[in-house]
């Protein structure tokens, strides 16, 4: 007598052709639709991407290209102040004291005056800019209280 395993039903077994068939079907459906999926959001991504950079340089060259304006227009500014600022000095040689302490003063500032335009005409406002840098990191508690000392007289000025 042959014995029937109990835990499977009798007559309901699987047609393994059909079923597998449908079942693989609906996976490859499946991936197809994941790749499918994923190629388009790496696409997205990658325009995207595109978008960002562009934008980003965009910027950037629009700030290259405010950086240099405003360089070009301090160094306009700072032309004309050399020739201002000797002819000051030559002003206060003519009218100042010529002996004395005063004299010595009036001469030392006409001194100051003249070597500072000769700087200004001998550098760009880059160059100052950086020595004003390397000014500072040198003496920066200095260089800390010039500043409140400026910002001080500039709020009084502009207060008014």
């Amino acid at each position: 007598m042959a014995k029937h395993d109990s835990s499977k039903p009798q007559g309901h077994e699987p047609k393994s052709g059909q079923d597998d068939s449908h079942e693989s079907h609906e996976a490859g459906s499946f991936g197809q639709q994941a790749k499918d999926v994923a190629t388009a959001v790496a696409q997205q991504t990658r325009s995207a991407f595109a978008s960002a950079t562009e934008k980003g340089q965009e910027a950037l060259d629009s700030a290259r290209q405010s950086v240099a304006t405003m360089q070009e227009r301090a160094q306009e500014a700072v032309a004309g102040v050399p020739c201002q600022m000797k002819h000051l000095a030559g002003q206060i040689r003519e009218r100042g004291p010529q002996e004395g302490t005063l004299g010595n003063a009036a001469h030392t500032v006409a001194n100051t005056l003249e070597s500072s335009a000769t700087y200004l005409e001998e550098h760009d406002v880059r160059a100052m800019a950086e020595d004003l840098a390397t000014i500072i990191r040198k003496n920066p508690i200095p260089a800390v209280l010039a500043s409140i000392g400026v910002g001080f007289l500039l709020g009084r000025t502009l207060r008014r």
